[in-house]
């Protein structure tokens, strides 16, 4: 899906996607919601800054999940969208 996000318009990709990305991140299998942190990840750095306060709660979220592997994906991921936009709040 990550390499969907880039290859979809961004305005359909708002439309489209998003709402599959938010749905999928609560799946019950570990491989789909670390796959889904991956895409959220490209997702974000592909939309640009504005897409950050849409999926950061999202990704916020995963923290707390039972299977450490989503949590460090998760910390991976946030950390990688702060230095990219170098949004100190992310870091």
């Amino acid at each position: 899906m990550a390499l969907m996000v880039q290859i979809i318009p961004k305005e359909v990709s708002q439309q489209k996607l998003l709402p599959i990305i938010i749905e999928m991140h609560n799946d019950d299998n570990v491989d789909v919601r670390i796959g889904i942190i991956k895409t959220m990840g490209t997702y974000i750095k592909w939309i640009g800054k504005e897409s950050v306060p849409v999926l950061y709660t999202y990704l916020k979220s995963l923290f707390s999940d039972p299977k450490w592997r989503v949590r460090n994906q998760a910390l991976e991921t946030i950390v990688d969208i702060g230095s990219h936009f170098q949004v100190p709040f992310l870091l």
